[in-house]
């Protein structure tokens, strides 16, 4: 071992050099103050110190701490999902990765200078080039290789959908096999409610329970520590989850004006802003003045409800907290200077909770849509109906709301008292639906089917509520069972759930029809009330039967909103028999019987030529106004393909 005297003089010789690096030198000569400089030797285990002076830190000497962040898309999507190679996506979530971007800039900020380099691994928007790639593990790496121009030392995963658990893992895996002494961190809602399960993988070191920015901060600071790391709340290794006792979750961050605005230079916002635009809705567009470019953000965090298939308060919690309004208006105003962005898609949980807070947003907003072009304010994840009020819904115009999404989730007055415990006021949710359309906006509504103790009785009475409360447009979804929370627990005491295998989707990357389809894409279990196919089916016709045939603006003689309408349905799926039908209707409704008659001869062609058309036709042909007959022609002659074809949403 060498001698302390004669690093002291090692140190002494290249005092200069070390005033130019991390290391601070503070001699003799220094006014007022004389320290003691402590340097850290690694290759030999000790610190050694100039005398007669007083202490520092080792901390300030260790290596900086290089942090690769990984954006994990919702699930692998491989080559038979695209309609064709430079298509979009089908019906996935891409969305910004808020998360991911608010932990960059306060681990940025916050740190004690213990950050090194950071990057994104970002597999989500490299996805829609997945078909380039010869498989899924050519993709991880690949991918990654150009991402990342640096060695990590931390690598952290975002892994919000149960369906991306497996995918996760095996980019793990890759990923730890590329830079075998880099360190993994899981976080996200998926990994805060499955810890166990990830740890149990030997690609996986800790996972973080709850919000990350406080933890993960302090992850990093005390990164050369494997004790100090291991000992922080929320966050768990294999050791420390394998202890008996309750596993709290990371503190929650009680002023959000304290996180800096997201690190939007992580990504690549130009695809996440073409992304958010496309989920705009651009169907309902009346004249098109200005060009649309959206992007997501959020105000608050949290939600007081107790809905039983939702998991946020697991990382957020039931407690309300807010952002300034100022603070909003600053992310506003920046995103559109640096990204010209005129549409704001709010992502709250819970935007109106607070009338105060959403008034005083709102006045903000109005004032600020003076200053842009086509300024637009989008509410994705659904209004509570029980919260809203006209006054507020007014206002809501008034700050360029067009269209809305109200979350109702159930026609049954036991289901939202007793299963679902939403216990949304349906009389209140059918007078909130006729004022905003009297007022011009949009209506959409979402519903789901299927809960547990839900009897096929319950599901048609919200079916027939659906049909009463004529929505521009109703999302009728199948109950998934998302871990974490109280209807996943209901499942699984009923012991009707696959494996998780089957569940999140382990198979993800064989074919189709050599793997069970994931739970979380399509109900895979049958339930007393009702069995999986049976309840697939109920959900595919009543999308039919409200959305299509009964059409309130087919209906109400709304010709040109209803062929905008279906014709964005055509355009995405071309097999789709009933909207190419409900497009003949409108422009039959427009006195246009030209354009009427060569959709009908359309629609015949699909049936005879392309065979989704056709396996759509074998199943629900009967329901189709005007070619009813023409099916049951066609199954005497026995021309169907088998099979039927699945739920196509919009």
């Amino acid at each position: 071992m060498e001698e302390p005297f004669y690093l002291f003089l090692q140190i002494f010789k290249l005092k200069r050099q070390i005033v130019n690096k991390r290391e601070t030198l503070v001699t003799r000569d220094a006014p007022l103050k004389r320290q003691l400089l402590w340097t850290e030797c690694s290759r030999i285990g000790q610190t050694v110190f100039l005398g007669g002076l007083t202490d520092m830190t080792t901390e300030q000497f260790k290596k900086s701490v290089n942090v690769a962040f990984v954006n994990m898309p919702a699930r692998w999507i491989d080559k038979e999902e695209y309609i064709t190679k430079e298509s979009k996506l089908l019906d996935i979530p891409f969305g910004l990765p808020l998360g991911i971007l608010y932990l960059s800039s306060y681990v940025k900020k916050y740190t004690n200078g213990s950050l090194g380099k950071v990057a994104c691994i970002d597999y989500q928007t490299h996805m829609r080039e997945s078909y380039k790639y010869e498989n899924a593990d050519d993709y991880i790496t690949k991918v990654a290789d150009g991402c990342l121009d640096f060695v990590p030392d931390i690598i952290a995963f975002s892994v919000m959908f149960s369906t991306g658990h497996y995918f996760a893992l095996r980019a793990a895996k890759h990923l730890k096999s590329k830079w075998p002494n880099a360190v993994t961190i899981f976080g996200g809602m998926h990994s805060s409610n499955a810890a166990d399960r990830l740890l149990s993988d030997s690609s996986v070191d800790y996972v973080c329970k709850g919000e990350g920015e406080e933890a993960f901060t302090s992850f990093i600071d005390s990164f050369h520590s494997h004790e100090a790391r291991g000992s922080i709340k929320g966050i768990y290794s294999k050791e420390t989850i394998s202890k008996p006792g309750i596993k709290p979750i990371t503190d929650y961050i009680a002023e959000l004006d304290k996180i800096p605005l997201p690190d939007w230079d992580l990504l690549d916002m130009e695809s996440y802003i073409r992304q958010a635009t496309r989920m705009r809705r651009f169907e309902y567009d009346e004249d098109v003045l200005y060009e649309k470019r959206a992007a997501i953000l959020m105000t608050s965090r949290g939600c007081p409800f107790r809905c039983t298939f939702c998991a946020s308060h697991t990382v957020h919690g039931r407690t309300m907290r807010y952002r300034s309004v100022d603070n909003v208006m600053q992310e506003m105003r920046e995103i559109h200077k640096r990204f010209k962005v005129n549409v704001y898609a709010f992502e709250d949980d819970m935007f109106v909770c607070s009338r105060t807070q959403a008034e005083d947003l709102l006045n903000e907003f109005i004032k600020f849509k003076e200053e842009v072009e086509g300024f637009e304010i989008i509410f994705p994840n659904a209004l509570n109906v029980n919260a809203s009020t006209h006054e507020i819904l007014h206002l809501m115009k008034q700050a360029g709301m067009k269209m809305v999404n109200i979350a109702i989730e159930s026609g049954s007055e036991h289901v939202q008292k007793h299963i679902v415990k939403k216990r949304v006021n349906l009389d209140k949710a059918k007078k909130m639906i006729a004022y905003l359309r009297e007022i011009g906006i949009i209506t959409r509504t979402g519903f789901i089917i299927g809960f547990p103790g839900e009897t096929k009785e319950m599901i048609e009475e919200t079916i027939k509520y659906i049909e009463a409360i004529d929505a521009d447009w109703s999302n009728i979804n199948i109950a998934t069972p998302l871990v974490g929370s109280e209807m996943y627990e209901q499942f699984e005491m009923m012991d009707v759930l696959p494996s998780d295998e089957v569940m999140w989707d382990k198979e993800f990357d064989k074919s189709r029809k050599d793997r069970e389809i994931s739970t979380m894409i399509a109900r895979q279990f049958d339930t007393k009330e009702v069995g999986a196919e049976e309840l697939c089916e109920i959900h595919y016709t009543a999308n039919l039967r409200v959305n299509f045939l009964g059409n309130v603006n087919l209906r109400e003689g709304k010709f040109v909103h209803a062929e905008r309408l279906f014709e964005s349905i055509t355009r995405e799926y071309p097999f789709h028999l009933f909207g190419w039908w409900g497009r003949m209707v409108a422009f039959e409704g427009m006195g246009n019987k030209i354009k009427a008659d060569e959709i009908r001869q359309h629609i015949n062609y699909l049936i005879e030529n392309d065979p989704k058309a056709r396996n759509m036709y074998s199943k629900y042909g009967h329901m189709l106004p005007g070619f009813d007959v023409h099916h049951q022609a066609m199954q005497s002659e026995g021309k169907f393909l088998p099979g039927g074809w699945g739920m196509v949403r919009h």
